[in-house]
């Protein structure tokens, strides 16, 4: 990660992309790059350097532009697996920008580079070089302890040898196992720090340890390692620093110490995540357990503290932070980019949250970023994008005053690709409507301020200062039948009253009765005031315009909004004696209520099952009632009613048609004391429960493929009950598997668990088949798809993806995230360690794998005939394996020549083994005699790999010595016939 702040810009480069902003928090530019370890900014030319190798890894951009000027290839000679020197790309971890351009430190040399990409010098250490201050003379930071001093000339001046190794010794034997270097991470002109934990001054000095490790800490981790520390290692960049003039910090993730010079001025042992320095001040951003931020800002001479701020934020517990100080702070992790003003005011930010979740309406898809807290609480989003075509149409964040109290927590598609997303904020809910051109508006969910007509009256400012300070009693003296007009008779009542009554009621703002029914409602005011919380949002056809409209849920009532319009159009209240009791009201006791909803609950609109064109009702009761609505006409009358003891009211979603009636489905669920919820898929139309079960958490796929050929679709579910269960039903057809238990894990590391999908009839027995990916939990890799008959159930077949095969142990292997089926092709997720891996997609007519992404990948899904890939860090893929050339591979003898084109990464396989890889144009290999198996390997620069499978046969020189033996002897044995033939 790495920030820059230049003119009016600032420049954010996570490991997967590169931003830039303006300083008002517009994005400015964009690029998405895999692996950047770096960036460096001249004047307009940008920098960055990727730890990436089979690819130029040090790329020049206009800035702030990012149009790409050149790249360079920095490369080494490595002894690779074939025993013979080759060239190789190496990593590249630091760039600078230099008065003669750039300088980069990939491998184990340092390059100077012009900023026009001209390489005008370069020193080679004996280790990876880390870092390289520059000051006339180079400081080569490197992996093996040592500094090296080199002059602008490119020779060697000096070599210091700073850091302490540690030798492996064998707790058993008492014998050394090895001597491991550790590196020096950082180096400015007065100090250097190393993973030992020590600090280093170039002026003379002792050495000063700021981080102490335990010989079994040291222990457990080198013999672990049993190599250098390195990329991805533990102990990588364990010791962190950071420079101002004569002012340097080093910081651990537990303590803080501030040099002068070679002087340490003073140290602060506490929580630490980033840190930076201005203006004569150190600060200092804290994350709690729980990804709380706190920001300190603390005198750089003496060590006072002199601010500290909470940070509002997204949940973020993982990942690594970083802060840009300046007069206004830079805050940015692997959740958000933010920017704050002296003071710790939130001014703006961008969510970049790592995972992605979608909806989709055809070719219209809208992304959201997910949080961590998303898995284990609900959804909790803050940005939205939408896409159509391979097109993004529109972004959109959470204002940063609305992000300050709450969150977006789901999202719906209405009307002509209308996106409304509800925003939850401790009962001060709203509706965030986003068009399709990307303007957005912020609604209430409820258009009403009070119940029925009363808005018209209590929210007018003259009518309530006029009834606040009137005495009521004045009517209470007026007999009935004559304030409401009844009986005027001046004889009965008295001249004299019925004067002093009219003026009264002349004097009166509004009607009599007006002023009665503001009476009853002020006795009852926080009655007939609409709660602002909104329990549930569901998009349906309701009206019969051919649209999707919206059906919103709040406490005690439910309303439809128009899906083109977004005005409310049907509303009921299940607190009838709001309309019953309040004379104002009471002309709408018809409209706004019904005696099929009278104790509130949740509710969700099924699309027309009947014909009439309007969307029928599920409605869910507190008292544990459930009940069917169907419409005519807008009318609605109780098809069924149910109950379910405990039931969870305010939670009821439509599920789609799962049972193959036409009406889609339902699912709800009860609670049960001390135990996980039950979970019941309930038929609208008849009210059976078609799956019942009680998960601690579960994944649903609804009518994905007719199995059995009944003409009814079967649904998959996943869940965990003491164990991982897999299940494929319908009303007519189960299929249950418990092999593989394990669920959490995956679940921990994807958020989803979704691990099989039905094929094409694979035995000829006219059944579909299910395939279940599962993936090894420890130790090598391996990857296993299972096909199992959709008549018997018996396993018929299983794949190795990766790995060797072998005997499977269940407890050794998980459920995967995902899997999908596009036509013949099978796309799944291939886990790696935490959240890495990639995406491997299958052909089931050549029963091989034929691609694969190179992306931590979480989910795979359709979009429309694509197949689009959701990254583990948010990225979207499209699949498109029809873009790549075909290489071709030809035969002569014994020698087998691949043409592929330099622009795609090649690697070569042959029978498995890796034989040749390379961004070459052709490469040649000497093979033995007999049939082979030739895999060529395709990758592009975004991680998209496709296979290609030859079978060749080869002969070698001896083998033509044998056809020529061959062919002698029969020639041999014609001569002899012949001459025979002739003396016969």
């Amino acid at each position: 990660m790495a920030l820059e702040h230049v003119d009016e810009f600032y420049v954010v480069a996570t490991t997967g992309a590169l931003y830039i902003f303006r300083e008002n928090g517009t994005v400015y530019n964009y690029l998405s790059l895999g692996g950047i370890s770096d960036i460096a900014i001249n004047g307009d030319a940008l920098l960055v350097t990727l730890v990436s190798q089979d690819f130029p890894n040090v790329r020049a951009f206009s800035f702030p532009a990012l149009q790409p000027l050149w790249s360079f290839e920095p490369q080494m000679d490595v002894f690779d697996m074939s025993l013979i020197w080759t060239k190789r790309q190496t990593r590249s971890w630091r760039a600078k920008a230099v008065p003669e351009g750039f300088g980069v430190a990939s491998g184990y040399t340092f390059y100077l580079l012009s900023r026009s990409g001209e390489l005008l010098g370069n020193f080679t250490a004996d280790s990876d070089i880390w870092d390289f201050p520059e000051d006339g003379d180079y400081y080569l930071a490197t992996q093996e302890g040592a500094l090296y001093v080199v002059g602008g000339d490119f020779r060697l001046k000096e070599k210091l040898n700073l850091c302490e190794a540690y030798e492996l010794i064998d707790r058993v034997s008492n014998t050394s196992l090895g001597v491991f270097p550790r590196s020096i991470w950082e180096v400015n002109s007065h100090v250097a720090v190393c993973e030992d934990g020590t600090v280093h001054f170039l002026n003379g000095g002792n050495p000063v340890r700021v981080r102490t490790y335990t010989s079994n800490q040291l222990y457990s981790y080198y013999y672990q390692a049993r190599r250098e520390t390195g990329y991805g290692m533990q102990m990588f960049r364990n010791l962190k620093l950071v420079e101002d003039g004569n002012l340097s910090v080093v910081y651990t993730p537990e303590k803080l110490s501030v040099f002068d010079g070679s002087r340490l001025s003073w140290e602060e042992d506490e929580s630490v995540a980033a840190v930076d320095i201005y203006d004569g001040k150190v600060y200092v951003l804290s994350v709690s357990r729980l990804g709380l931020e706190t920001l300190k800002e603390y005198n750089a001479t003496d060590g006072e503290l002199l601010g500290k701020v909470e940070v509002k934020g997204l949940s973020c517990s993982g990942g690594d932070r970083k802060i840009l100080a300046g007069e206004n702070i830079l805050v940015v992790s692997a959740c958000e980019i933010k920017l704050l003003d002296s003071s710790g005011k939130l001014l703006w930010y961008l969510p970049i949250s790592n995972k992605a979740g979608f909806i989709e309406n055809g070719d219209f898809r809208v992304f959201f970023t997910d949080t961590e807290k998303m898995r284990r609480e609900g959804m909790e989003f803050y940005s939205l994008f939408a896409m159509q075509g391979g097109r993004v149409l529109w972004r959109y964040s959470l204002p940063s005053d609305m992000a300050k109290k709450g969150h977006l927590s789901d999202v719906h598609i209405i009307g002509n690709n209308t996106v409304v997303a509800t925003y939850s904020a401790d009962g001060d809910d709203r509706l965030v409507v986003i068009w399709r051109n990307g303007t957005s508006l912020v609604l209430n969910g409820t258009d009403r301020f009070y119940a029925g007509v009363l808005d018209r009256y209590l929210l007018n400012a003259s009518i309530m200062t006029f009834v606040e300070n009137y005495s009521f009693s004045q009517l209470d003296n007026i007999p009935e039948e004559f304030k409401y007009g009844v009986d005027l008779d001046p004889d009965r009542w008295g001249e004299g009253n019925v004067l002093l009554w009219l003026e009264i009621l002349r004097r009166l703002p509004v009607s009599v009765e007006a002023m009665e029914g503001i009476r009853d409602a002020l006795n009852n005011l926080e009655n007939y005031r609409m709660d602002r919380r909104i329990f549930g949002v569901d998009p349906c056809a309701f009206n019969g315009d051919g649209y999707q409209d919206l059906l919103v849920t709040g406490d005690s009532y439910f309303l439809v909004r128009d899906g083109l319009t977004l005005e409310e159009i049907f509303f009921k209240d299940s607190q009838s004696w709001r309309y019953r009791d309040n004379r104002l009201n009471r002309q709408y006791l018809s409209n706004f209520t019904a005696d099929w909803f009278t104790d509130g609950g949740g509710a969700v609109c099924i699309d027309d099952s009947n014909g009439d064109g309007m969307g029928e009702l599920f409605l869910t009761g507190r008292n544990g009632n459930v009940t069917m609505l169907f419409s005519n006409k807008g009318n609605y009358s109780v098809r069924w009613r149910g109950y379910y003891k405990n039931l969870k009211s305010d939670w009821v979603v439509e599920l789609g048609d799962i049972d193959g009636d036409g009406v889609s489905d339902v699912v709800l669920s009860t609670w049960v004391q001390d135990r996980p919820d039950n979970i019941f898929f309930i038929s609208s139309r008849d009210a059976r429960v078609r799956y019942a079960f009680t998960p601690n958490q579960y994944f649903f796929r609804p009518s994905v493929d007719d199995i059995d050929g009944d003409g009814v679709n079967e649904s998959i579910l996943a869940y965990e009950n003491d164990g991982a269960v897999l299940v494929v039903f319908s009303p007519s057809y189960k299929f249950e598997y418990t092999e593989f238990r394990e669920f959490w894990e995956t679940w921990n590391s994807y958020g989803k668990v979704m691990p099989a999908e039905i094929v094409p009839d694979m035995d000829g027995d006219g059944y579909k088949e299910i395939v279940v990916g599962v993936y090894r939990r420890w130790g090598d890799p391996g990857m296993l798809l299972l096909f199992f008959s959709g008549k018997d159930q018996e396993l018929i077949k299983q794949v190795f993806v990766e790995g060797r095969e072998e005997e499977l142990s269940p407890e050794e292997w998980r459920l995967i995230p995902d899997i999908r089926r596009f036509g013949n092709l099978l796309a799944f997720v291939v886990p790696g360690w935490g959240v890495e891996g990639k995406l491997g997609v299958y052909n089931l007519d050549s029963q091989r794998v034929e691609a694969y992404v190179n992306h931590g990948a979480r989910e795979v899904v359709d979009y429309g005939k694509d197949a689009v890939m959701i990254g583990s860090s948010g990225e979207v893929f499209w699949l498109d394996l029809g873009a790549f050339p075909s290489p071709q591979v030809s035969v002569e003898g014994p020698v087998v020549h691949v043409t592929s084109d330099p622009d795609y990464y090649t690697s070569i396989y042959v029978d498995s083994g890796l034989a040749a890889s390379g961004r070459d144009e052709s490469f040649d290999m000497r093979l033995s005699n007999g049939e082979h198996e030739v895999i060529v390997s395709l990758a592009d620069e975004e991680g998209l790999q496709k296979l290609f499978v030859h079978h060749i046969r080869t002969f070698t020189s001896s083998d033509l010595g044998v056809l020529n033996v061959i062919v002698l002897v029969l020639a041999a044995g014609y001569i002899v016939f012949k001459v025979r033939a002739k003396w016969k």
